[in-house]
């Protein structure tokens, strides 16, 4: 119970998530023990945290403009008007949460225990919750909690018969009289102790028949409730007059959530572990049995990880049903599959909806089906979805690089880092570019023909590893000028370093995780991507690549060249080159690899699309000496619609996912309206969308010619909003003209060179490996490549 009290208490004073229900000892709840142990050293320590952890949440808010009506809110304010200082506020906070943490938990684990040894009430307050939920389209507004009468009588009645505390202690300050019955004079003076015996009066039959029965039914409305019973000054466990505890209604309400949460999900019996009848433990000031504390403990689980499943159903939006621990992405948890089957499975489940309502863990986040919806997102709306996941998950502080890219930049510094980087990839910088990747393109061939195996006449190598090789050494040497010599040498710097960037699988899933358990915590956790010695690396050879060509006042119109332009005009620091380096890199090696992988796949499974695409490259390429330009790479379309379909048969990801960033309305078909609450995670199905017959004739057949000319090309499906293997709208990916054309210009030299098979070693049907983010298949791609002469 003082899990659940803690995490409410934090949420409204300091608006943190405590986290006590995924870490055994969370240091918030460690240090709500500590003020409620009255221990002087042990409150040293937590006077300290609590004015820090207030004056971050103060900074923090002031720093965002974030307007939430808590009582942080109510704090601010006061500041405002009063001029109170941060210590005042902790004072309050500290207030707060000694009276909503220890006594809450206590009164909400007494009403569950009560509960259990009464199953009658435990079932017709169960009737009674249904019915609220029935009457008000299954929502529970605070007014129904006030309003719902048993549960009242509940909460009054387990009060009366489990005290928090023996007395009420008050101190004389003043001589004065009390007068009692028969004009009883009693002096009282000053500085004198007065008790007022709560728990005996609670048990006296004198003021309560039958006192040591559980009888709700006794605060009944018929029977005048509690207020009947307060008037005759018999009943006050939240005290009474001017002092009487102002936070009465707020501890109510969460007591009462909680019940109506865990009885109309669990059935509560008491386990044999509590031992009964109660001894009350004397080592607590508060009146607390030993051993007690299992009941209801599994319904407290319960209710934070499923406490908000209804949140779809409030807004009319339908989906499939949540699991406990899973929500409806059960492989984010168990790995047993890629978690885009479990994506897969949601799209095809509801065919007729324009969005579904899902949940990861326990986040509620918004599939986005409809295709004029998803353009509405990505472009028409763009205000609205403006930043990507993982936004607000890292900062420069955490991860000085990664957060410097501008898939992850968003706001004001979204928009600056692209404007920087923007003109590095028009159409006349990347021409100047393909000579580069004509280099590397010699010795990949090289390379593959250093490994033809004489015995059949191929050489047999993973394609992921080879294509890899190859975008590290075009990247290395557009970004750094340098040759990556990847394949010259096994573990190259350079490349082993790229692997350690890409190696961020695990950081990912595990980001995803920890946020669909705690999603407020990525306001006070930052995650780093990219290893500290990696970031070392590539900020090393930004600086030496920029001394190297300074020194010797090298011209060259490549990445690093813009950069430099950039650092002349703006001055921006080594460290914003190394991060724009480092984007350039995360862009142009591992998802290009990927794609080029795929592209070959599907050329050497198509032996007929092959040898078309064969011919294509010579009547553009009459010899394998004759150079071949941007142009041609550009103008040739069966080479432009293989890319395509490889795209769509193989995107590099299952969704896309955009943050609300504003509180907006979706309208759909019919003119539905779709409220989208701010910080809702929006999901774009783009892996599921590349295999809907709705979309694409005869979807699992791989056929480039659905991408032809004749058949308005790419562009008819992204106007269509069904293709968006870069994204879309303002944040469409700025590489993508860098990246088509390091693909085509690798495809072109191996289609060339060689004639391509599938290998023995590859693995199909291809089933995705589930530990990586990215969709790439278990045992990678193996491919025979056989020298043409």
């Amino acid at each position: 119970m003082a899990k659940y009290t803690t995490d409410v208490v934090a949420s409204c004073i300091f608006a943190i998530d405590a986290q006590s229900f995924v870490k055994e000892n969370p240091e918030i709840r460690e240090m709500g023990k500590r003020i409620m142990n009255f221990n002087f050293i042990a409150q040293l320590d937590a006077e300290e945290f609590f004015i820090r952890i207030m004056r971050d949440a103060i900074r923090y808010r002031k720093e965002n403009n974030i307007n939430r009506t808590d009582y942080l809110d109510h704090l601010l304010q006061l500041q405002d008007r009063k001029q109170i200082t941060d210590i005042d506020i902790a004072g309050h906070g500290v207030s707060f949460f000694a009276d909503g943490f220890e006594t809450s938990s206590m009164l909400l684990t007494y009403c569950l225990y009560d509960l259990a040894t009464n199953p009658d009430v435990q079932e017709a307050l169960r009737a009674e919750i249904r019915t609220v939920r029935q009457n008000n389209e299954g929502g529970l507004s605070y007014e129904n909690l006030m309003e719902m009468i048993l549960l009242e009588e509940v909460v009054c009645e387990s009060l009366r018969m489990h005290p928090i505390i023996s007395v009420m202690a008050k101190r004389c300050t003043a001589d004065t009289t009390l007068v009692g019955p028969k004009d009883r004079k009693i002096v009282v003076k000053k500085g004198t102790t007065v008790t007022l015996p709560y728990y005996s009066i609670n048990f006296d039959p004198t003021y309560y028949e039958d006192p040591y029965r559980y009888n709700p039914e006794r605060f009944s409305p018929a029977n005048g409730g509690s207020k009947a019973y307060r008037e005759r000054g018999v009943y006050f466990p939240f005290s009474d007059g001017p002092r009487m505890c102002l936070g009465m209604r707020f501890a109510q309400a969460q007591v009462k959530r909680a019940i109506v949460e865990i009885i109309e999900n669990f059935r509560v019996t008491v386990n044999r572990k509590t031992k009964e009848p109660f001894e009350m433990d004397s080592e607590l000031f508060m009146l607390f049995p030993k051993g007690i504390g299992t009941c209801g403990f599994i319904g407290l689980v319960y209710f934070f990880l499923c406490w908000n499943f209804d949140y779809w159903e409030r807004f009319g939006i339908k989906g499939p049903k949540p699991k406990l621990l899973y929500g409806n992405l059960p492989y984010l948890l168990t790995k047993r599959r890629h978690m885009v089957y479990n994506y897969d499975q949601i799209y095809n489940d509801f065919k007729d909806e324009p969005v579904v309502g899902y949940f990861s863990i326990r986040t509620p986040q918004l599939m986005v089906r409809d295709p004029d919806l998803i353009k509405e997102v990505l472009c028409n709306n763009f205000q609205s979805f403006s930043d990507n996941d993982f936004s607000d998950a890292i900062d420069e502080k955490s991860d000085p690089l990664m957060a410097r890219n501008p898939f992850t930049s968003s706001g004001e510094k979204w928009k600056k880092r692209r404007a920087e980087i923007t003109p590095a990839f028009t159409n006349n910088r990347i021409k100047a570019l393909v000579h580069l990747m004509d280099e590397v393109c010699e010795r990949m061939t090289k390379h593959v023909k250093d490994h033809v195996d004489m015995g059949n006449g191929a050489a047999t190598l993973d394609a992921k590893e080879l294509t890899n090789k190859y975008t590290t050494d075009v990247v290395a040497s557009c970004i750094f000028a340098i040759n990556g010599e990847s394949f010259v040498k096994e573990n190259s710097e350079i490349r082993q370093m790229g692997k350690r960037i890409m190696n961020f699988n695990f950081v990912v899933q595990f980001a995803l995780l920890v946020i669909a358990f705690c999603p407020t915590l990525k306001r006070f956790y930052k995650f780093t991507f990219i290893p500290k010695a990696t970031q070392e690396f590539f900020i090393r050879i930004m600086r030496d690549a920029i001394r190297f060509r300074r020194d010797n006042k090298i011209n060259r119109t490549d990445y690093l060249d813009h950069l430099l332009q950039l650092q002349d005009r703006k001055q921006i620091t080594d460290i914003d080159m190394a991060g724009h380096g480092v984007s350039f890199f995360l862009d142009g090696v591992e998802t290009s690899s990927f794609v080029l992988t795929y592209c070959l796949y599907d050329l050497a499974t198509n032996s007929d699309v092959q040898q078309a695409l064969r011919r294509e490259i010579r009547a553009v390429k009459p010899t394998k000496e004759h150079p071949i330009s941007y142009e041609n790479l550009m103008e040739m379309p069966l080479l432009e619609q293989i890319i395509c379909e490889s795209l769509r048969m193989h995107p590099i990801i299952s969704v896309l996912r955009k943050r609300c960033t504003a509180d907006t309305t979706l309208v759909g078909r019919k003119d539905h309206s779709i409220p989208i609450k701010k910080g809702t995670m929006v999901v774009l199905p783009y892996y599921s969308i590349n295999f809907d017959p709705t979309y694409y004739e005869d979807p699992y057949r791989y056929n480039p010619e659905r991408f032809s000319p004749a058949n308005g090309g790419s562009k008819a499906y992204r106007e269509r909003g069904v293709y968006f293997p870069f994204g879309d709208g303002p944040r469409m990916c700025l590489g993508m003209r860098f990246a088509q054309t390091q693909v085509k210009r690798a495809i072109v030299e191996i289609i060339e060179s060689f004639q391509i098979r599938v290998s023995r070693k590859t693995k199909e049907p291809f089933e995705m490996d589930p530990s990586q983010f990215i969709l790439i298949p278990n045992g990678s791609i193996w491919l025979d490549y056989e020298p043409i002469p």
